[in-house]
Order: structure tokens, then sequence, then C-alpha cells
């Protein structure tokens, strides 16, 4: 009687994402719905999709409740979790129902003038998406760059020194230091690519051959214009050298992050100042304890204890440096839109000057 043999099959892991291909339609309704809930940017919504060989491929979406302007209690914080938990299972029950696909791969965001690291709401979520789905990435739509005909839709996720760095929660210096977490890799950028459906691809091609009744009407609007002339409207807003509205709220920006990093810069200070106190009164204390201690040998008593400081003294607890982290993130990302805005402004501003000075 031949025995049988149990072979324990490994579990295979997803590679990690490379890239995050989005469809068409899917990019529209991210936009129509950050557009119309504006200017509340905090609008947030499902992703839904599949990963497959560190593709991350999202084919829909669907909106979130709304997150109340004052989230940031725990109470808040709580209930509208439960909200938004309760509707994703919800609409995915409704999903599957439907045959679709139902795969939870991450949500988007809302935002203007790149302002999505300024509070600890969104490293807050990505890590409760990237802990249940390693491959769970965050889309971040900001509406300001996107008002100037570029669509500004960009996909991160946070890095696995800062996702170590979480799980310890204490965003004291040492561990900040012990996991190499730094305001510049605090997430990382993936690229996107939006693309259409097969279906939609079809469609496109049908709606751009012309039937006989539109080459018709084409060949009597080509005669008509050639009976009379329309003057073309030139335009010259490539060379217009107005910085506009959004490179001046980026700068605002910029300023309020900077203000705020020196509060709480303020903060670190005052924590210093009262543990060098504490410090020299553990240190004054200890050298009248070796003092006495010195005078019980003489004497041939017993010496006392050197720790008792830490029963008598307390020291102040380190302050959360995950605000001065994030806020100096956001810094750097204000920069960095700013320098590509002033680019731009220079190159066009050096056209102009040459073609004054030719």
């Amino acid at each position: 009687m031949s025995e049988t043999t149990s072979v324990n099959i490994p579990e295979l892991e997803s590679p990690p994402i490379e890239r995050v291909e989005l469809e068409s339609m899917l990019v529209m309704n991210i936009v129509k719905h950050c557009r119309d809930s504006f200017p509340n940017v905090g609008t947030i919504g499902q992703l839904v999709g599949i990963d497959i060989d560190g593709v991350l491929q999202v084919s829909s979406s669907f909106e979130s409740p709304a997150v109340l302007e004052n989230e940031e209690s725990a109470v808040n914080k709580s209930v509208s979790g439960r909200a938004r938990q309760a509707h994703t299972e919800a609409t995915l029950n409704r999903m599957q129902y439907l045959g679709a696909v139902t795969g939870h791969v991450g949500w988007y965001q809302g935002t203007y003038v790149g302002a999505f690291l300024n509070s600890s709401f969104f490293v807050d979520t990505q890590y409760a998406y990237q802990k249940e789905n390693p491959n769970s990435v965050a889309l971040v739509y900001d509406l300001s760059q996107s008002s100037n005909g570029s669509l500004a839709l960009r996909a991160f996720q946070l890095t696995p020194e800062f996702m170590a760095a979480y799980e310890e929660k204490t965003w004291t210096a040492t561990s900040l230091n012990n996991h190499h977490v730094s305001p510049a890799n605090i997430v990382h950028e993936l690229p996107v690519a939006i693309h259409n459906s097969h279906l939609a691809t079809c469609l496109l091609h049908s709606l751009s051959e012309p039937s006989e009744t539109s080459s018709l009407l084409s060949s009597e609007a080509a005669l008509d214009s050639m009976e009379r002339e329309l003057p073309l409207t030139e335009t010259f807003s490539n060379f217009d050298l107005n910085l506009g509205a959004r490179h001046k709220k980026n700068i605002e920006h910029l300023l309020e992050s900077v203000d705020e990093f020196h509060y709480e810069q303020g903060n670190v200070g005052f924590h210093q100042r009262q543990l060098a106190r504490e410090q020299a009164k553990i240190q004054q204390w200890l050298t009248k304890r070796k003092a006495e201690n010195t005078t019980r040998a003489a004497e041939n008593r017993p010496l006392l204890p050197l720790d008792d400081w830490k029963r008598i003294f307390k020291l102040p607890a380190e302050p959360r440096l995950l605000d001065s982290l994030l806020i100096s993130a956001q810094i750097r990302q204000h920069c960095s839109q700013v320098d590509e805005q002033s680019l731009s402004f220079l190159s066009k501003l050096s056209g102009a000057r040459n073609a004054y000075t030719s």
C-alpha cells in the first residue's frame, strides 16, 4: 500500500509594484470627483484593480464619504474611518455581485498646490492600506496644476524605512536615525501610465472614420470656406511672462510650511532646554552622592546607590518628530514645484530678452 506524501506549496508573493496603469474612464471619474468637491481638498475615493507582474492595473474607482473638517480629533477620526470602511465593503460587495473586479488596491485624494504631506492623515491612511496589501498605492490629483492644462496625477507608496519606523510609533530622533528615515524617503513615486480599453479604442477609431454624410458636409464646408477667408486667431500664451496665481499660491503655502516647521522646532528647543536643566540637576546630585560615599567609605559604612536619581528625577518625554518630518517633506515638495515653475519662467524671460536685444 503506497503512502501519500503531503507537499507544502509556499504561497507566491506578488512582486513589488513598478508601474501603475490607469483606465482613461477612471481618470475622468477622479478628476470630476475632485473638481466637483472643490474647495474641499480632502476628497478621497477608493481604487479597484489587480496587480500583475509588478504592474498595478487600476480599472475603476468609487467615492468615499467626505472627510470631516475637524477629523484630527480621535473621535471624529474613528467615526469617519468606520463610515468609510463600511461604505467600501458595501460597494465592493455590490461590485462582486455584478461580476466586476473587486481587488482593493488603494485610494486617491484631491489636493491643491501639492499640499498632501502637511498632516499625518496621508501617511496614516496609506500605512493602513500597505499594511493590509503591500502593493496598495495612493493617487494624488492636484487641481492647481491641472487647471493649467496639464494632468497632475501622481502615484505614491510609503518607503520600507518609513513603514518600519511607523511600526514603533515612537517618532524619536533615535528611532528615525536607526531606520534611516529622512524627509527625502518618506514616500517614493511610481510612474503612471494612462491607456484606453479595447472597446474605447474601437469607439475612438469608429468616431474618427468619416461617413458619407460627414464627407459631403465637409466638402460643402470646404467650398464655403474658399469663398470667404476667415482670419486665423494667433495666441501667444506660450510667451506669457506672468507666473500666475498658482506660483503665488505655492509661495504662500511654502511660507506657511516654514512657519509651521519653525513652530515645531520651537517645541524641540523647549524640550532640549528642559532636558539640559534636568541633566544638570542629576549631575549635581551625583556629585554630591559620590562625595557622601567617599566619606562613608572612609568611615567603613555601607555606600549609597548611585542610581537613585532615576527615582528622584524624571526626564521630560522626547517630543514626537513626525509632524516636523512631514512638514520638512512638504517644504521639499513646494521647493521642487517653485523650482520647476521658475525654470520655465526664466527660460521665457531669457528668450524675450534675447529677442529684444537682437
